[in-house]
C-alpha cells in the first residue's frame, strides 16, 4: 500500500473475494483514506480487487497489457490462471495434485502446504489502464514507473516508486525459483527471469517489496540479495546447460548441478 494526496494505491488484491476482505481491514487499521488505484502484479493476485473497494467506477485499476486476456482465458477454461485458455482444465488438475488439495485437513494424512483458494467467489476488476514498458504516471500525487518486459511466473507489473527508491515486483522469491513446473506451467526462461531481476538491481533501490517474499530493506543488502539472485539463476541455467553438451539426461542431471553453500 502506498499513500497519495487523498487516497491510496494497492499493489496485488489477493485470490479471492474473501482475502481482499481481510486485505482491506488490515489496511483500515493503518489509515482512513479510500483505495483509489489498484495495480496488478500479474494475473494471479488480480481477483480480490472487487472486495477492496465500494465502487469499481470510482477506482483506477493499472495492470499489464496481457492481464486482462490471461484472466479471461483462465475464466473461460474454468481452471487457474493460464496463457493458453486449451491447457486451464489440465493446469487446474495438475496444481490439485501438485499441492495436495485433496488430502484431508486433519488426521495423518492431512496436507502439510496451505490450502489454495480454489472454488472461492472472487471479484476482478478488470484493468482499465494498462501501462508499456518504461512507461511513467503521476498517481495520487506519486510518481510511478512501470516495465512489463520481463516474465517470471505470469506477464509481470513491476513498479519503481522513485522518490520512496522502492520496488514492488514478483521476481524475487522467498527461495530458488521453480523455473520448471511440474505440474506443466508456461516455460519459465532462466534468463528472462534472471534479466528481470537485474532490471530491479540496476535502478539501485534501498527497498524491494516482493509478491512473493518479505521486503528486503538497505541499499547494500538489496544488491547483494538479487545479485546472489541472479548469479543463482545463471549457475543453474549454465550448469544445466554443460551436462546438456556432455550428454547427460534428467537424471543425471539431478545430482550433477549443485548449488553452492553460500546462495543457500
Amino acid at each position: 500500500m502506498i499513500e497519495g494526496n487523498d487516497g491510496l494505491i494497492v499493489y496485488d488484491t489477493g485470490d479471492t473475494l474473501e482475502e481482499a476482505e481481510h486485505i482491506r481491514k488490515a489496511i483500515e487499521k493503518v489509515s482512513n483514506k479510500p483505495i483509489k488505484v489498484i495495480i496488478y502484479s500479474h494475473s494471479h493476485y488480480a481477483m480480490g480487487a472487487g472486495g477492496l473497494v465500494d465502487n469499481p467506477k470510482d477506482v483506477l485499476v493499472i495492470g499489464h497489457p496481457k492481464v486482462n486476456q490471461t484472466v479471461e482465458n483462465s475464466i473461460k477454461s474454468g481452471g487457474i490462471p493460464s496463457a493458453i485458455v486449451e491447457v486451464g482444465p489440465i493446469l487446474t488438475a495438475r496444481t490439485m495434485s501438485h499441492f495436495g488439495l485433496l488430502l484431508p485437513e486433519e488426521g495423518p494424512d492431512a496436507g502439510v502446504t496451505a490450502k489454495l483458494e480454489m472454488g472461492k467467489p472472487t471479484a476482478f476488476l478488470p484493468a482499465t489502464k494498462t501501462v508499456e514498458d518504461g512507461e511513467e504516471l503521476e498517481v495520487l500525487g506519486v510518481k510511478l514507473q512501470f516495465f512489463t518486459e520481463y516474465m517470471s511466473d505470469d506477464y509481470n507489473l513491476t513498479v519503481w516508486v522513485p522518490e520512496k527508491k522502492a520496488v514492488l515486483n514478483n521476481f524475487l522469491w522467498p527461495g530458488t525459483p521453480n523455473l520448471y513446473t511440474l505440474r506443466g506451467g508456461v516455460y519459465r526462461s532462466p534468463l528472462v527471469w534472471r534479466d528481470g531481476i537485474k532490471l530491479i538491481r540496476d535502478l539501485q533501490p534501498e527497498m524491494v517489496l516482493n509478491t512473493h517474499a518479505r521486503a528486503v530493506v538497505g541499499k547494500e543488502k538489496v544488491s547483494k540479495t538479487l545479485t546472489d539472485y541472479m548469479d543463482q539463476i545463471t549457475l543453474t541455467y549454465d550448469q544445466t546447460l554443460r551436462g546438456i553438451i556432455q550428454g547427460m539426461g534428467p537424471d543425471e542431471l539431478r545430482h550433477f548441478v549443485k548449488i553452492p553453500s553460500y546462495f543457500k
